[in-house]
């Protein structure tokens, strides 16, 4: 879905070399279906993870779990029309044997913070955002056809992490330490928030052991919609589009006994609990742990609420209406209502976890964070300066995308 933009002229961070970045590459496993036989793509394949393993003889071995992005659909049409336009986000047969990922996944220990983990990497095929839980509502799988679908992106994260307990022994080593890291960006990174609060119950069994296990919590890329009507009022908001997940995709799943589901009883507001706006200030009354990227022109929202993610081709209506409503309620809800561990870049991107923005995209140019820098902090302490480790980009003039410490950004999503 990248849409390519040539973005203004901007001061990248100071001191920084990545000459030696080294994307990770990964290997394909398919979930075993006699195991796990509800782990399915939408239309009936086996999920799959890419994985590379770390050092298992060392005395403290960590493990990322990163879930991709790639939008969803809500009802038949958009259903049918994702099946089309992007076969790859349905099954699992157009997977490639390996892949490369960089920025979070990077190997180098100077740049990523994760870096000698365990990696591994859950390819998006349940078109649910991870959330849903949905059989088919007829026989005879048809890819074209969503009534023939699974949506079961609840069963695909769960059969991943019991694969890594029971198959590579994940928290069930003596004498090691094992760290466990949920992540993941877009859609991926929305997944990840839903599934947060769960990480205990999911991993009950490592927890129980009697072996050093912790999760350290969740890494949130992008999944903080904000609710303002689109531009365009013909436009489904994604308001409106978690509304229709609620019952299309049955995303409750990831809602029942969470902070959230308590603090709005009300079942028609039900779908705010899939969206970043509600659910991310709902779980800081809980006791899970995560931080949370969120540029302040969310490229992708603002493809669906603007039609457009080119300052220079947008009218000024639409120039007005990202700085305001959008841009200000975003800033609105990150200073008031996501209190701690976030990083908010004043840019024009989405997605940032998976690429070189990572590192040197940061929230205030030369000598203020950047993604890395903030997940850092998040897995250690914060600096004494900022002990909230709440980082909000803060320019007031240039334009969409005015932070110094927004290059390069050729493609915001």
């Amino acid at each position: 879905m990248a849409r390519r933009y040539l973005g203004r002229l901007c001061v990248c961070l100071a001191g920084l070399s990545l000459a030696g970045a080294a994307p990770t590459t990964l290997a394909l496993m398919h979930v075993d279906q006699a195991r796990f036989p509800l782990a399915k793509c939408n239309d009936g394949t086996a999920a799959a993870y890419y994985i590379k393993e770390a050092d298992t003889k060392a005395a403290t071995l960590g493990w990322i779990v990163h879930l991709q992005g790639g939008g969803w659909c809500w009802d038949d049409g958009t259903c049918t029309s994702r099946a089309k336009s992007s076969p790859q986000l349905t099954t699992s047969k157009l997977w490639n044997p390996t892949m490369s990922v960089e920025g979070i996944f990077d190997d180098e220990s100077a740049n990523s913070p994760v870096f000698n983990y365990t990696k591994v990497y859950v390819p998006y095929c349940s078109s649910d955002a991870h959330m849903g839980w949905r059989l088919p509502l007829k026989g005879g799988l048809n890819a074209t056809d969503p009534t023939t679908w699974y949506f079961m992106g609840q069963e695909i994260v769960r059969a991943v992490l019991d694969t890594l307990v029971q198959d590579y022994r994940m928290g069930l080593t003596p004498q090691r330490k094992d760290q466990f890291l949920l992540s993941g960006c877009s859609a991926g990174g929305r997944g990840a928030m839903a599934h947060t609060e769960y990480l205990s119950e999911y991993l009950k069994v490592p927890l129980a052991s009697g072996n050093d296990f912790e999760i350290q919590g969740s890494v949130l890329d992008s999944p903080l919609y904000v609710n303002v009507q689109p531009l365009n009022p013909a436009q489904v908001s994604l308001m409106n589009q978690s509304v229709l997940t609620l019952s299309y995709s049955n995303t409750t799943g990831v809602i029942k006994g969470s902070t959230c589901d308590a603090m709005y009883p009300d079942p028609l507001d039900k779908w705010k609990c899939t969206f970043g706006e509600y659910r991310i200030p709902a779980m800081l009354a809980s006791t899970a742990k995560f931080m949370v990227n969120a540029a302040q022109w969310d490229a992708y929202q603002m493809s669906v609420d603007i039609g457009s993610v080119n300052p220079s081709a947008m009218t000024q209506t639409q120039r007005d209406y990202a700085n305001n409503p959008f841009r200000a309620t975003m800033r609105s809800v990150v200073a008031r209502n996501v209190t701690r561990n976030i990083i908010s870049t004043p840019c024009l991107k989405h997605c940032t976890s998976e690429e070189i923005q990572f590192y040197n995209m940061t929230v205030n140019g030369p000598g203020s964070p950047s993604f890395a820098q903030v997940l850092s902090y998040f897995l250690t302490s914060p600096p004494p300066e900022n002990p909230q480790n709440h980082w909000l980009g803060d320019c007031t003039s240039g334009g969409i995308g005015c932070g110094s410490g927004c290059c390069p950004i050729d493609a915001p999503f």
